[in-house]
């Protein structure tokens, strides 16, 4: 099964102009714009989401497991925002929703998990069709600023917030 993204991100974390600051290029130059914002930003973030694992703006994924774990939910790319809904087929396939007083979300810096309320354990699925799905929204490390990361002015590469 796995992960799917539903909603990509409304925004990037870094702007057209912020590029053009960064590498000294002339505003009036505009040719290659269009191939600049549609394409490499986007990829630039997929490819930064992928190497560390994060979420880097607020997206909404889904993943899908065969099975309820014995413990907790693992979510993967942090930064967890919300779980919007726990779906699953019961033993007579008829798909449900968990109530929310069913389940808790932890969340933390790195790291997020849904695990059964106090008094409670995960319902009893479909045996046939072992299916629920778990969908929620990420956001990224830092609310405050689009500009999620810069080289450092020294030209040395290094990242620095």
């Amino acid at each position: 099964m796995g992960l799917k993204q539903i909603t990509a991100p409304a925004i990037e974390p870094i702007t057209l102009a912020d590029i053009k600051t960064r590498v000294n290029m002339d505003e009036d130059i505009t040719e290659k714009d269009a191939d600049i914002e549609l394409l490499l930003i986007p990829a630039a973030r997929a490819q930064a989401e992928s190497r560390t694992g994060r979420a880097m703006m607020t997206q909404t994924l889904q993943l899908t497991l065969f099975c309820f774990p014995y413990g907790a939910i693992s979510l993967p790319k942090p930064q967890l925002q919300s779980v919007d809904w726990i779906k699953y087929l019961d033993v007579d396939g008829v798909q449900q929703t968990l109530a929310t007083s069913d389940y808790l979300v932890i969340n933390d810096e790195l790291y997020g998990y849904v695990v059964p309320a106090y008094g409670k354990s995960w319902p009893v699925a479909s045996q046939f069709y072992y299916h629920p799905i778990y969908s929620w929204l990420w956001r990224r490390a830092r609310a405050g600023s689009r500009r999620f990361a810069a080289l450092d002015d020294d030209g040395s590469g290094n990242l620095v917030e």
